[in-house]
Formats: C-alpha cells, sequence, structure tokens
C-alpha cells in the first residue's frame, strides 16, 4: 500500500493486481501453514492481507469469507493481544477496508499495545511542531501552501456549532496531512510506524456516525458534521493510500452522494449551499475526483458545476485557493484537480451558453407577439 514510502502509486496498484493473480497460490501455501502450529501467526498475516485486498478490490463475498477465517485465526492465537505490530496493522487497515465496502464500524478494537507503539502519535497529531520548519528554501513555497491547509475550517462561521470530536478529528487531519505532505518532500523524517498514524485516523473516522440535530442552534453546522466526516475519509483513501482507481472507492462516495441528498430534517444539499457553499465547493470537488471512473460521478460533477456558476469562480487559481484552505495539494505527478477544473469550466461554458441561447429565443417570440 503506498503511504509514507518511496514507492510510486502505480507500481503500488499493479503490485495488488499481481497479487491477486497469485491468489490461488497464496490460498494453497495458507492451507499447508494451517497444518502446521508454529506458523498460525504467518496465516493471521496472510489472511489479513487477503481480506484487505479483497475489499479493495470489491469482492464482498470473498472478504466475508476472509473475516470469518481471520476471526478463528485470531482466536487460536490467543488474541489481538499476542499478535506483533505490523501484523495488527494489517489486521486493522483490512477491517477498514471492510467497513468501508459495507458502510459499517470496524468490527474490532485497536488495543492500547499497538497504539502505545506508534512512535509519531503525539507529536503528528497532538503537539505544536512546526513539520513546515523541515523544509528548505527550496520548498519555499510548498510550505507556505501547507501552513494554510485547513485554516478555512477553523474560520467558517459554523465552525463552533459542530460537535466537539468533528473539531478534534479537523485538528487531528490537519496535522496528519500537513506531516504526511511534509514527509513526501523529506523522507529522512518518516519512522517505521508512519503508516499507522493513518490507520488510526481511518478507525476513528469510520468509526463515528453524526446524525442532523433539528434543535441545533446552528442548523448548516449540524449537517456538516456527517459529510464532513465522510469526505475526510475519501481524501484519505484517494490522496494518501492513491485508491481512487479502486472499486473500494465507489462504496466511499456513494454514502456522501445519498448524505447530500438526504432531505431529513431538512434538503441538506441546498441548505449547506446557501449557508458554507465554499466548503460544499470543496466537498463536491473531492467527490468528483474520487468517483471518477465510477457511477454517480457525473452527479458530483453537475452539482459542481452549478454551484461554480453560483460563486462566480472561473479560473483555477481561485478554485485552488478555496480548495487549499480546506484540504487540497498539488501532489506530484497528480493532475486530477486541474484536469477535473478544466472538465467543469468547459461544462459551465455550455450551460452559459444555453442560458443564453434560451434567454434570446425568449425575446425573439416575445418581440414577434408585440
Amino acid at each position: 500500500m503506498h503511504a509514507l514510502n518511496d514507492t510510486p502509486s502505480k507500481y503500488a496498484q499493479q503490485s495488488i493486481k499481481e497479487y491477486l493473480r497469485l491468489q490461488g497460490s497464496t490460498i494453497r501455501v495458507l492451507n499447508g501453514l494451517l497444518r502446521d502450529p508454529a506458523a498460525a501467526k504467518s496465516a493471521v498475516l496472510i489472511v489479513g492481507s487477503l481480506r484487505a485486498i479483497e475489499a479493495i478490490e470489491g469482492n464482498i463475498e470473498a472478504v466475508a469469507a476472509h473475516t470469518k477465517g481471520l476471526d478463528v485465526l485470531i482466536q487460536l492465537n490467543g488474541g489481538l493481544e499476542v499478535l506483533d505490530h505490523m501484523v495488527l496493522s494489517k489486521i486493522y487497515h483490512g477491517d477498514i477496508m471492510r467497513a468501508a465496502l459495507t458502510n459499517t464500524r470496524p468490527a474490532l478494537p485497536l488495543i492500547a499495545s499497538w497504539r502505545n507503539e506508534i512512535l509519531q502519535e503525539m507529536k503528528v497529531f497532538y503537539s505544536n511542531s512546526n513539520f513546515m520548519a523541515h523544509l528548505d528554501e527550496r520548498f519555499k513555497e510548498n510550505a507556505s501552501r501547507l501552513s494554510l491547509l485547513g485554516t478555512s475550517f477553523f474560520a467558517a462561521p459554523w465552525y463552533q456549532g459542530l460537535e466537539d470530536s468533528m473539531k478534534k478529528l479537523l485538528h487531528m487531519f490537519q496535522r496528519s496531512i500537513q506531516y504526511y505532505e511534509v514527509a513526501c518532500l523529506r523522507p529522512s523524517i518518516i519512522v517505521r510506524t508512519d503508516n499507522d498514524l493513518f490507520v488510526l485516523l481511518e478507525h476513528q473516522l469510520i468509526s463515528i456516525r453524526y446524525a442532523p440535530n433539528p434543535s441545533a442552534s446552528s442548523m448548516v453546522s449540524s449537517l456538516l458534521n456527517e459529510p464532513l466526516r465522510i469526505t475526510l475519509f475519501i481524501y484519505l483513501n484517494m490522496c494518501v493510500w492513491t485508491f481512487q482507481v479502486f472499486p473500494v472507492m465507489q462504496y466511499m462516495v456513494n454514502p456522501l452522494r445519498q448524505n447530500l441528498l438526504s432531505a431529513v430534517p431538512i434538503p441538506t444539499l441546498t441548505h449547506i449551499k446557501h449557508k458554507a457553499p465554499d466548503v460544499l465547493f470543496w466537498m463536491l470537488f473531492i467527490g468528483s475526483m474520487a468517483s471518477r471512473g465510477h457511477d454517480g460521478h457525473w452527479w458530483f460533477v453537475a452539482q459542481l458545476v452549478e454551484l461554480t456558476l453560483h460563486l462566480g469562480i472561473h479560473d483555477w487559481g481561485a478554485a485552488r485557493e478555496i480548495l487549499g484552505g480546506f484540504f487540497y495539494t498539488d501532489q506530484s505527478g497528480q493532475l486530477g484537480g486541474e484536469e477535473l477544473w478544466e472538465q467543469v469550466i468547459r461544462l459551465e461554458q455550455l450551460r452559459l451558453r444555453s442560458t443564453s441561447n434560451a434567454e434570446y429565443g425568449l425575446r425573439s417570440s416575445q418581440n414577434d407577439v408585440h
């Protein structure tokens, strides 16, 4: 999996596909391991990895089968507490992917010993360390942009009305994405358990759910909690784990679309558009990027075009500034954002031309009547 390492995402994706092609051989090896109690821990690692891969590939039945087998293997080994850190990390990430695939919560608890071994949790999530200090003059522009990540959340009038847990998640997310981006530029700061920072953050994001509170002092804040949670989860899987091209992404973007289409207690999309259009722009943009190649993509794009017209955004610089105040970075070799924007502008121009022609036709008809 591609996160804090030097492996380009395309090679990581090729590795996963190769792993899938060798799945039959892997299962035969696994059957042999099960006959040897001394090799049981290896079996746990293999099944845990297989489950994660099947989840990423969107194979619900295989994930269910591997989950049953994995539960048995964990018990045969004496429980989660006796497994080493790396094995637990694979199991936890697979459990998160299973939860994403089925729109449920993780089934396994994060044990304290595993979490205590994450070397930089306090530094990354909770300290005031300035990660941008690791960047020299070559990355001055990067540092400036990274320092702005997430600041639009905290400055928004609806921020104070968010649930306390969401506020905490936003701060953790800001710190983790800043660290991730700096680490991509300065790999020397990476330590061996850094990938687990994102496993931990994902686990928290997918373990919680928010429901709108009709009696909340700020209705837009109450409505925003859940789509924000989903969009943050999508962002991690698209920009950190680089899973956008895989079938599991379909199962991540579906809940975002469904939530925005909700009309209980009031029409969510319409209300957020009127009260918090800038953060809606970010959510729709991330949804549009993530859904490319999946069902529902054109719904996100259509909503984004309409909102872009509403906000009067006509160039990438202005759009990039809004996105960067929430969470968006220009990742090396990734042009998805700019390509999407070009698509939005083309559709926006078609929409304006169509509206103009319709208005011209209406005026002509009125003149003919007179």
